[in-house]
């Protein structure tokens, strides 16, 4: 990917614990998902990415990698559910 300095950039919002929760893991799996979020800043799909299940229609994408190997436990998938509602919250809040 180029990066264009007329580019638009989409703002990146860390939503609870996750930007400390993405610290937390090997610094080879931090580089694969910090790539991913910044093609996804630019509006582009991340190769590593794929529509997660269960969140049909809402353009919601896992990023994923041969790190773990195992479905997202589901648990998780309602942190991510969470977390995806307090953020529809927030971007509509940002229109008006």
């Amino acid at each position: 990917m180029i990066l264009l300095e007329n580019a638009s950039l989409k703002p990146l919002l860390w939503v609870g614990s996750s930007r400390k929760d993405l610290k937390r893991f090997p610094e080879d799996v931090q580089d694969v998902v910090g790539r991913a979020l910044l093609d996804a800043q630019f509006g582009e799909t991340p190769a590593v990415a794929k529509p997660l299940r269960g969140f049909a229609g809402a353009s919601v994408l896992e990023i994923v990698g041969d790190f773990r190997g195992a479905e997202t436990p589901k648990a998780e998938l309602d942190l991510v559910r969470g977390r995806y509602r307090w953020a529809e919250k927030h971007y509509r809040y940002q229109d008006e």
